[in-house]
């Protein structure tokens, strides 16, 4: 990466995503979310978010474009609306989740 061509028209986005992030609720639910789409019940087993709080946050999340949705019968499924959110969040788990790192 070479930090000398940054694009700082596009710096925006990224801080708005980094504040998105900033909450441990909302990275749970990301985190998750970066590996398969999932149901709010799927969503509120693997992060202990409990079903209030979980349903905000995923407002909170749609809202702002990070998450997009898919309806499959009754259920509805989140999935992230962005691949680069994918590659950030594997970058994060890398730098501070991974043990072997």
């Amino acid at each position: 990466m070479k930090l000398s061509n940054i694009d700082f028209t596009e710096l925006p986005k990224a801080v708005s995503v980094l504040k998105l992030l900033a909450n441990p609720e909302r990275l749970k639910i990301v985190c998750v979310l970066a590996e398969r789409s999932l149901n709010v019940g799927e969503i509120e087993i693997l992060t202990h978010i409990t079903q209030p709080t979980l349903s905000q946050q995923l407002g909170i999340l749609r809202k702002k474009g990070v998450l997009s949705t898919d309806k499959r019968g009754k259920f509805v499924y989140y999935q992230l609306a962005d691949p680069k959110l994918v590659q950030l969040i594997g970058c994060l788990h890398e730098l501070y989740c991974d043990p072997s790192a």
